[in-house]
């Protein structure tokens, strides 16, 4: 494989030889200090010029999305064997339009975590692959998934480092969301510029939920008619599971139905939006209505049944079947 001069200097350029150089891109190509990919997808391909070291514990490169959505981004970790298939994969999901340094430990490298830890401008990480010792790597990728449009991104400084402490993050999340938990800057059908405008959807929504849920009859939320034995608690007959009432019962469900969403804010902070949400509009009644909401819209998806780590109360009282394990 050998080296492409002369193309991607803003990537090129700026990391030290003696770490990564580029040796090949695949599915993109350079306009000016950007990289266009193609809707199927490409990859930047970096060959290390000597193994890692134990000191070594960090890939590092900084990162413009140029995109209006966010970018799905894979690093791709290859041995010697080749660079047909990963034996290690990191997916980020970065925010786009500033600069983001992303920040990849080779710690993850054990396959010992599913994801990995929540840095600014990324919204999550996922882990996968067959546990990879770093001395094993010989050839770094970093690829964009498939898209819907040709992507445009900014990759530069690509760098090994031993600490990551010189990284700096010039940026606010204060700066980026509203009070809603929105996005600034930007606008979209169904966002919600105030609180009168959230306060007329959500009682909207809710006269509609009371006014359904007022036609459902059926407790349990079985399949069909009554065909088997009412014994007032879930059992197994003729290999089937059925309702207290006596019906089938096919569980169609989800998780995590819960009534936060916290995230973080900016350095050792957390918010809860949803539930501030709520509270700006309901006040005391934001959890009895959020349950209302919720039970209304798992009935209109086909939905009977909540699951792992699902609000309990909820259940309790909604009468939806919770799934537990352990």
């Amino acid at each position: 494989m050998e080296r492409i001069e002369g193309i991607v200097s803003s990537v090129r350029d700026s990391f030290s030889p003696a770490d990564v150089c580029l040796v090949k891109m695949l599915g993109c190509t350079q306009e000016q200090e950007q990289i266009r990919f193609e809707k199927s997808g490409g990859e930047l391909l970096y060959q290390l010029k000597e193994k890692l070291s134990d000191e070594t514990h960090f890939l590092i490169f900084d990162f413009v999305n140029h995109n209006s959505f966010d970018a799905r981004l894979e690093i791709h970790f290859y041995s010697e064997k080749g660079t047909e298939s990963s034996q290690f994969t990191i997916v980020l999901a970065i925010l786009p339009d500033f600069e983001t340094p992303v920040v990849v430990p080779f710690s993850y490298l054990d396959g010992q975590s599913m994801n990995g830890v929540q840095r600014p401008g990324i919204l999550c990480t996922a882990i996968d692959g067959t546990r990879m010792a770093q001395q094993d790597i010989k050839y770094i990728g970093i690829a964009m998934s498939p898209c819907h449009v040709k992507p445009l991104l900014e990759i530069k400084n690509v760098r090994i480092e031993n600490t990551d402490a010189a990284v700096q993050y010039d940026f606010s999340l204060e700066d980026l969301i509203d009070e809603f938990g929105q996005r600034k800057g930007r606008d979209w059908p169904g966002k919600t510029h105030d609180l009168t405008e959230l306060s007329n959807y959500l009682n909207k929504e809710l006269e509609t939920a009371k006014t359904a849920l007022s036609q459902v009859k059926d407790s349990y939320l079985g399949t069909g008619v009554v065909k088997f034995s009412a014994t007032g608690y879930f059992h197994l007959e003729n290999g089937k599971l059925i309702t207290p009432d006596g019906k089938e019962f096919f569980s169609f469900g989800c998780a995590v139905v819960i009534p936060r969403i916290t995230g973080p804010l900016g350095a050792e902070k957390e918010h809860d939006y949803l539930r501030a949400n709520l509270q700006k509009v309901w006040e005391d009644k934001a959890y009895e209505n959020w349950a209302t909401l919720t039970k209304h819209r798992l009935l209109k998806w086909g939905m009977n049944t909540v699951a792992a780590w699902s609000d309990l109360e909820f259940a309790k009282k909604s009468k939806i079947t919770l799934y537990y394990f352990s």
